[in-house]
């Protein structure tokens, strides 16, 4: 028994309904399905779907109805006519436990030799609702289990097999074969030997690029080492492949650090008191960098923090510029201090004595060795980088200051300041404006509700003198 289900965003009925019409056979119109529909035509059916999928809310991507296949393999201890019955019944319990409130219809389709199917058009909303109802997919996934297995349990006769309820063998299998491969890895003194003992345990591998896939012929299915987690063993059979085991051993064996021996035996914690001196510094350094400098301060900025540090005593603003400004000067140092240095391995050669360019030039004719000469080239391009770098550092920062110029810099900072001024008097004349225009709304509407209150108790007493003395007469 396989249950398929195909959801549409567009609201197809015809289309959906003329497909299940025309596979239908002319002679079974007895097994087409209805249910809560009140009309049995086709023009009444599709009108219904129609109209209630009008009642849907609009939103993008929203489905509108549900196209499901429903079938079973044929049997050969039942009739034809026995089979059509049992699957009629299956989809009647189905659609109950799918969609028991919404519109749906079917036709039954037995053109296959070796099955029957039936095609259902199920709406999204319930009838007369605007919600759409929908199952997710663990809850598909249990429909599916229960009604297999109450048509096993209702119609043992349709001899159908466990398909849907059926245990997967696949993550034993995985397990299975993950053992076997790290085995294999761990044993192997070749690679013509790892081949062959992949072909006794019915596997392959293959490589390409970093990628390394292992395939498992039993069931076919590829893994790759990093799933697998055996890319340590793999790295150390390729390791004894090139005769480098022991070094990687020792590699592999040697402690991260002497951290823990050195606290344990001597007490020396110095390396802990360095991370956490570390970790510090980089916090601070992080805090530092998101401080602007005093040139960058808008009015409102320099304002706050000159009130914080008169009033809270609150300097930290002012040290973390100072610690700013004092990186910077040691990064300048050691940048002079570097372009400064002669490296005696790459001397440019004006810098040379006639010795030493002898030698150099010996060594590039007798021995081919131009190593200085290459590695001079590198050094003439790596200043090219460097200056070119610093010079596209300092365009940005002389673009970032003009753009910030006119946004509280130093010289503007009274404009900003004005703006400010002008919009708050503007925003109280337009409160005291709508203020006072409620204000005489209100008075205009008091007076016209006493003036209809005294205009109606006149009319009142009017009326009640003209009948007293209609009376009286």
């Amino acid at each position: 028994m396989i249950i398929k289900s195909m959801s549409r965003k567009e609201a197809s009925f015809s289309q959906l309904y003329e497909y299940m019409e025309k596979g239908a056979n002319r002679k079974d119109d007895k097994y087409r399905f209805i249910y809560n529909c009140f009309g049995r035509k086709k023009e009444q059916v599709l009108n219904e779907f129609n109209d209630n999928a009008a009642q849907l809310k609009q939103r993008k991507n929203g489905v509108y109805l549900y196209h499901e296949i429903i079938s079973i393999s044929r049997s050969k201890n039942l009739s034809n006519e026995a089979q059509k019955k049992a699957l009629y019944e299956i989809v009647n319990e189905y659609t109950k436990r799918r969609s028991f409130g919404n519109l749906a219809c079917g036709y039954m389709h037995d053109e296959k030799d070796n099955n029957l199917h039936f095609h259902l058009m199920i709406s999204s909303n319930e009838v007369g609702k605007s919600k759409r109802t929908s199952l997710r997919k663990n809850e598909f996934s249990t429909l599916k289990i229960e009604m297999e297995k109450w048509v096993l349990q209702k119609y043992p006769e349709l001899e159908q097999e466990k398909l849907i309820s059926k245990k997967s063998q696949y993550k034993d299998n995985k397990d299975e074969f993950t053992d076997s491969l790290q085995s294999i890895l761990s044993t192997a003194k070749s690679r013509e030997d790892l081949h062959e003992l992949l072909k006794n345990n019915q596997a392959s591998y293959k490589v390409r690029g970093n990628t390394i896939t292992f395939t498992n012929e039993k069931t076919n299915k590829k893994h790759r080492l990093n799933t697998l987690g055996l890319g340590g063993q793999y790295a150390l059979m390729e390791a004894r492949f090139e005769g480098k085991e022991n070094i990687f051993k020792q590699v592999s064996d040697k402690p991260k650090s002497k951290q823990s021996t050195d606290e344990w035996i001597k007490g020396d914690f110095s390396e802990r008191d360095k991370k956490v001196k570390k970790e510090k510094y980089r916090k601070q350094n992080e805090a530092d960098k998101k401080v602007k400098p005093e040139s960058e301060q808008t009015f409102k900025e320099k304002a706050k923090e000159t009130a914080s540090e008169w009033l809270a005593g609150d300097f930290s603003a002012r040290d973390a510029r100072a610690r700013q400004k004092k990186s910077e000067e040691n990064l300048k140092k050691w940048r002079d201090n570097q372009e400064g240095k002669t490296d005696e391995f790459v001397l440019d050669k004006e810098n040379q004595t006639p010795l030493e360019n002898t030698i150099e030039v010996t060594n590039e004719w007798l021995f081919g060795d131009f190593t200085n000469r290459d590695n001079r080239e590198v050094k003439r391009k790596a200043e090219e980088n460097l200056k070119k770098m610093r010079e596209q550092k300092e365009a940005s920062k002389q673009k970032d200051k003009s753009k910030t110029k006119g946004k509280g810099g130093k010289k503007m900072w009274w404009i900003s300041l004005l703006v400010d001024q002008i919009t708050k008097h503007i925003d109280n004349v337009l409160k005291y404006w709508s203020i006072r225009k409620h204000y005489e709304y209100f008075m205009q509407l008091k007076i016209f509700r006493a003036k209809n209150l005294e205009k109606n108790r006149h009319i009142k007493t009017q009326k009640t003198y003209i009948h007293n003395n209609k009376k009286w007469r």
